[in-house]
């Protein structure tokens, strides 16, 4: 006869073999059960578990830009920024102005996510900046519209802004005195006439002195005795928009945007995007990129030309050296 043992008297030998049931029910019913949960409630098991998805490599933009400099880009910049906010409606873009050089200074200190420049950039520069071209514009010597003279050379504007031709009977105009307007430091204008007139710019024997584009054509709009340099986009906007205002041709070139594509006009000069090669974090190195692409895309070729401004096209280099 088998001999019992203490263990065949305690309560867990008697239940031992239901219990393996139960427990292999439960196994098979929880999960049902937390499913059932899961769609109840319409959440992932991701969000359950309080883990969250990444986002998708072509997932929407989000944040803030802010773009500082040139007042000549700022237009073109600032209606590109429209488009992007209306196809990207999470994202925010400031665009202030305050000259080229002040663009390119706030995207190297990191102020500005993106500088705005109407010139190209110096060698010392571009070791910490990338530029991308977004159009082409040049820098016309402007007049008010009633003045005769339509035509300069390189050889007169060096003399009246050097001073030494002070009236515009001298160069076929009328018997007045030449009223000189001259662009502030940190414009890139005057670093560009200063370059092509073969002058420094303390040199320069100045009436008034301006800051931005605006202030420019203002001062022969409103003064007949005046000459200027400025934007030939904006020059020729202000002049389609019945402005008394005059374009001068540049030894014997047309300031116009057809010279400029052409390569032919003396004094073009690459409307651009600066942003710094080291800092950006990944997040806005992400948004900086996305507006790039859509700044340079053709889809929005529209708004430079309609600014009077050449869409750029990758053959225009040649045009600044001319």
């Amino acid at each position: 006869m088998k001999q019992k043992t203490n263990c065949d008297h305690h309560p867990s030998a008697r239940w031992s073999k239901s219990s393996k049931v139960v427990v292999k029910f439960w196994l098979l019913l929880c999960p049902l059960i937390f499913a059932g949960l899961l769609v109840a409630t319409g959440c992932s098991v991701g969000e359950f578990s309080g883990s969250t998805s990444k986002p998708s490599p072509g997932s929407e933009p989000s944040g803030r830009l802010t773009l500082t400099g040139s007042s000549t880009i700022a237009p073109l910049v600032q209606e590109i920024a429209t488009r992007f906010e209306e196809e990207h409606s999470h994202v925010r873009v400031d665009v202030q102005t305050g000259g080229s050089s002040r663009g390119i200074r706030d995207a190297k200190k990191g102020v500005a996510d993106i500088g705005m420049s109407s010139r190209d950039l110096k060698p010392k520069e571009s070791r910490e900046l990338n530029p991308t071209v977004i159009a082409w514009d040049g820098v016309a010597f402007v007049t008010h519209g009633d003045n005769p003279v339509t035509e300069i050379s390189k050889e007169h504007l060096k003399q009246i802004y050097l001073g030494r031709i002070k009236n515009w009977s001298e160069i076929g105009g009328a018997d007045e005195r030449i009223i000189v307007s001259n662009r502030a430091a940190g414009r890139s204008e005057l670093d560009l006439v200063c370059k092509f007139l073969e002058i420094e710019a303390g040199d320069i024997q100045a009436d008034i002195i301006d800051g931005e584009t605006q202030q420019s054509l203002k001062s022969v709009i409103n003064n007949r005795k005046a000459i200027s340099y400025t934007s030939i986009g904006a020059a020729q906007d202000a002049a389609s928009r019945g402005e008394p205002l005059k374009l001068l041709s540049l030894n014997g070139v047309e300031a116009s945007s057809a010279s400029i594509e052409s390569g032919k006009y003396p004094l073009a000069r690459p409307l651009i995007l600066t942003v710094r090669k080291r800092g950006l974090n990944a997040g806005q190195a992400k948004l900086v990129k996305a507006f790039l692409k859509f700044a340079t895309d053709k889809g929005v070729a529209d708004v430079a030309t309609g600014l009077g401004f050449v869409p750029d096209q990758g053959t225009l280099m040649v045009a600044e050296s001319k």
